[in-house]
């Protein structure tokens, strides 16, 4: 199921207004049910967001292929300046001392 923008929008009003309700209860049975409500609308809005990403739009957080472009542990190759800069120094030092 997926929510059209207007119905984002009431329900996020509607979970504003249930927020700023909790705020004022002192009965805690009331806040409880209030809460429950809360949970509810949270739980709409984030099943939506997450369905979403999962469904449309697929996120590559990197593949367990190690022959994709997207490996998650593929080398870049990429080498620090300073280790660089050092593995010269180590390299000129050692052939100094020969």
């Amino acid at each position: 199921m997926s929510l059209t923008p207007v119905e984002k929008i009431k329900i996020t009003s509607e979970l504003n207004s249930k927020v700023k309700k909790l705020a004022s209860i002192n009965n805690p049975m009331e806040k409880i049910k209030l809460s429950r409500a809360i949970a509810d609308l949270i739980e709409r809005l984030s099943d939506e967001d997450m369905g979403a990403d999962t469904e449309e739009n697929p996120q590559d957080f990197g593949s367990d292929d190690p022959n994709s472009p997207n490996y998650r542990y593929r080398d870049t190759g990429y080498i620090a300046v300073v280790s660089q800069f050092e593995s010269v120094k180590a390299a000129i030092s050692s052939k100094d001392q020969t």
